[in-house]
């Protein structure tokens, strides 16, 4: 006797979101169905249509957006052409959304508990009732009522602060929660954190859960369906089994072929054996450096104690989660931040406060931050960007930069013409490219890139690392690499420090750390990275029907042993077009 499935919580059928001035629509014909109890993820790279499908299903799409589909059902109940008073009325009691960006998600000027409570008062609820639930949902999310409550966002940690969205759009119970990216800018122990979170509370009301994703070590993890989104359209679906161990589909092949992994293969070159030889001075080094934040009529230690050095032509990683200290660090090693204490030395010469001596390092040592709008002037052409340290170091006359423009553009791989656009006018990894050719514009020795790819998908972050893995080979640079993704870090970096709490906890190089780690803060970290956990095969049935590593090891430089990069405290707490599929076992730790 066959059991019925339960009935759908989310049903789209034939959904299309178009807007306006769009050449094409964002969403062409997309299916979905997400029943009590089994989590849905929906995967692609940026511009596939998948948070836009996620805001259509919710009635969260921007004004303009035109949204049809032939099924649109929430709850049972059908939400095709529904108005403000209809979607409000199924928001908490049904429906739950977590955003992406809790800048989006929350009121930067009311306390968290106050927003938790307006929301409960707008579905209903009595001024006591509001805040008593309220204190029950950050309780139920993991924080102190008492403690956090009182606070504003941006007092928050960015854990924190995603935990406050969970509560909001758990606050009333839903029976389907569409969670939007919800832990992309975390680091992997707290994006385990509240994964687990949202799994267990969703799970405990045997609501649906749909997880909007480009990480498919996530997918691997946590989802019972898989669906993969390309160009608007559900290219792939099934059970999680199917899709990432057995993908049809070209494309979702090279998603998983671009996913790096803890067994992917390195873009740099395993050690060599053979006798020692000897080493030349270190492009960089750094000794006891500290670094102290002033914080409610005291201060904070954000680095203490860090030593490292960087040989020429290698790149050493630097890990922890967020808080560690390990971005203070890399402004400290580029001058955008004062040391307290310690020393850096750059080409063996010690870097000093003097006017002089901050040119040099600014011309030597250049940044290329997470976020390319940080560096890139939003009204000025691309080509107006990188020419501008050209001007500022005085090389090359007016009429040479526009021919070395060029030519650093074509070092990145950019056509000559997008020396015309502004950053407004280029994709996220088009922006990135164009912050790696500003940096090299004035020939460093020492690139310093924090978190260089973490917003990037997994495509276009194969291709950046693999542009900074080449630009290594030619040009002999070295590069510090700050990245929460141990899989990232293993890929690109030659040696790793591991931070913890300001302080270096674990080092060496970055197969020897990985595979024998000395300090629990390690072990935590690679125990966190998603895509290990064995998931039995889903008995359930498919969401919708389906539609229809590039880089081999480079060279470099020997190894260096594991006595240069000491812990200054112990912790005591092929063609790429057609790339072999990987399954989601091999994805490992991502």
């Amino acid at each position: 006797m066959s059991r019925t499935a339960p009935a759908p919580v989310l049903e789209l059928s034939d959904l299309t979101v178009a807007y306006p001035a769009a050449p094409a629509p964002a969403v062409d014909g997309a299916a979905l169905t997400a029943r009590p109890g089994r989590t849905v993820a929906l995967v692609g790279e940026s511009g596939s249509g998948k948070s836009s499908l996620a805001a259509a299903a919710a009635g969260l799409s921007v004004p303009g957006a035109r949204v049809r589909a032939a099924v649109h059902t929430v709850g049972g109940v059908d939400m095709r052409g529904a108005g403000q008073r209809a979607w409000r009325a199924v928001h908490g009691s049904v429906l739950g959304f977590v955003p992406q960006d809790a800048g989006t998600g929350l009121n930067p000027v009311r306390s968290v508990a106050g927003q938790l409570a307006h929301t409960l008062r707008t579905r209903g609820a009595r001024r006591r009732e509001a805040a008593e639930r309220a204190a029950e949902a950050l309780a139920g999310v993991g924080l102190e009522p008492r403690l956090h409550g009182r606070r504003r966002p941006h007092e928050l940690s960015g854990g924190q602060r995603q935990r406050i969205l969970l509560a909001l759009a758990l606050a009333g119970e839903p029976r389907l929660v569409i969670a939007d990216e919800p832990t992309s800018a975390l680091d992997v122990t707290v994006q385990r954190q509240v994964l687990d979170l949202l799994a267990e509370r969703t799970a405990r009301a045997g609501a649906a859960l749909v997880l909007i994703t480009h990480d498919l070590g996530v997918a691997a993890d946590r989802a019972d369906d898989v669906l993969v989104m390309s160009g608007g359209r559900i290219v792939e679906a099934g059970t999680a089994a199917q899709v990432l161990e057995s993908p049809r589909e070209p494309y979702t092949r090279r998603l998983l072929a671009a996913a790096p992994g803890l067994d992917a293969p390195r873009l740099i070159a395993a050690p060599r054996g053979g006798p020692a030889q000897p080493q030349e001075p270190p492009v960089l080094r750094a000794a006891g450096l500290v670094r102290d934040f002033a914080h409610g009529g005291g201060s904070v230690r954000a680095v203490d104690g860090v030593s490292l050095e960087l040989p020429r032509g290698r790149t050493l990683g630097i890990v922890g989660e967020s808080g560690s200290g390990k971005s203070t660090t890399a402004r400290l090693l580029v001058g955008l931040e004062p040391a307290d204490a310690g020393e850096i030395e750059l080409l063996g010469a010690p870097v000093t406060g003097r006017r002089a001596e901050a040119v040099r390092l600014a011309r030597r040592v250049r940044f290329v931050h997470q976020d390319p709008s940080a560096s890139l002037d939003p009204r000025r052409s691309a080509g107006d960007s990188i020419a501008e340290p050209l001007a500022g170091f005085g090389i090359g006359t007016r009429a040479e930069r526009p021919a070395r423009v060029r030519a650093l553009l074509e070092r990145v791989a950019l056509p000559a013409d997008a020396a015309r656009r502004r950053p407004g006018e280029l994709s996220g990894g088009q922006r990135q490219r164009v912050a790696i050719a500003r940096a090299l514009a004035v020939d460093p020795e020492v690139v310093v890139l924090d978190e260089p790819v973490s917003a990037l998908d997994v495509s276009v972050q194969a291709q950046i690392l693999e542009l900074l893995a080449g630009l290594q080979r030619e040009l002999g640079l070295s590069y510090v690499f700050i990245s929460h993704d141990l899989a990232v870090v293993r890929q690109i970096a030659h040696d790793v420090l591991v931070m913890a709490q300001g302080r270096v906890v674990d080092a060496g190089p970055t197969e020897e750390v990985f595979a024998a780690p000395t300090a629990p803060t390690t072990r935590a970290l690679l125990a966190a990275v998603p895509g290990r956990a064995q998931r039995p095969p889903s008995a359930g049935p498919a969401t919708a029907a389906g539609a229809a590593p590039p880089g081999a090891p480079a060279s470099g430089p020997p190894a260096a042993g594991r006595s240069h990069l000491v812990p200054s405290h112990p912790d005591r707490s092929p063609d790429p077009s057609q790339p072999p599929s990987r399954t989601a076992a091999q994805i490992g730790a991502r």
